[in-house]
């Protein structure tokens, strides 16, 4: 059973803009690449673990001053961050966090949720002029409660589906 709460709230919208939108996502790629250039790796593919940590970068040779082999990684250098110069390094990953709009989201709605024995983390996706987040199941009271009914309306699955079905026939 999914659940869903829609927002048109300008503090909601805001937010996506800066975390969710394409833009705010290309933004977060050229500050990856412009750093990655700086520290010379122009053509280098950066490492995310967890979808927004930039933790290394692809890497084949030997690793440059400031930098180990990642073990785990194959192909992969990170911060020898035992070192000085790799402490530096890691300093400028640790800033290149990916905007992720789930965090940190307006009216209380909370990023993961824990329901009986279940982990959950949101869907976050904008439709139209609103924002809409998803869930994979009914949230605990205790999360739900948090919601501001101000800021975050919840719908009916069947209007959500609704609303993807005529954005998929405007597609069309």
């Amino acid at each position: 059973m999914k659940i869903v709460y829609r927002s048109t709230h300008p503090d909601v919208l805001e937010h996506w803009r800066n975390t969710g939108a394409a833009e705010a996502q290309v933004a977060w790629r050229d500050r990856v690449d412009a750093t990655l250039t700086d520290l010379g790796f122009p053509d280098s593919n950066p490492v995310v673990q967890g979808e927004t940590r930039v933790i290394g970068v692809t890497h084949n040779g030997e690793p440059p001053a400031g930098w180990r082999r990642n073990r785990d990684l194959k192909g992969t250098i990170t911060p020898a961050r035992r070192t000085t110069t790799g402490k530096e390094i890691g300093k400028r990953l640790d800033a290149l966090r990916r905007p992720d709009p789930r965090k940190n989201m307006p009216g209380g709605m909370p990023e993961v949720a824990f329901t009986g024995h279940t982990f959950m983390q949101c869907g976050i996706a904008p439709h139209g002029d609103a924002i809409y987040v998803t869930w994979g199941a009914e949230l605990d009271s205790g999360d739900a409660t948090h919601i501001a009914p101000e800021v975050w309306e919840r719908i009916k699955t069947s209007e959500f589906y609704a609303v993807l079905e005529a954005e998929e026939a405007k597609a069309s």
